[in-house]
């Protein structure tokens, strides 16, 4: 017999990343980190970055801070 799990798939995987200390990179769809909604297990632990900036009302992506969180997280890992 299998143990029940009654966490989301999303909830399993964050938990088993940060147990196996892999580089975490969490991108918010947003033009500010918002940890409210990051995953309970990942608010303190890797490289956060929003995706979009705002500029005269509009939102836009912002591939440059996508860029540098894979920069900030290859550093950080050595």
């Amino acid at each position: 017999m299998y143990p029940v799990d009654y966490r989301s798939f999303i909830e399993y995987e964050c938990d088993v990343a940060v147990r196996d200390k892999l580089k975490i990179i969490v991108l918010y769809k947003a033009a500010i980190i918002n940890s409210i909604n990051c995953p309970d297990a990942l608010k303190n632990v890797g490289t956060h970055a929003a995706m979009c900036y705002r500029e005269n009302g509009q939102l836009y992506w912002d591939y440059a801070a996508v860029k540098k969180a894979f920069e900030d997280a290859e550093k950080a890992a050595g």
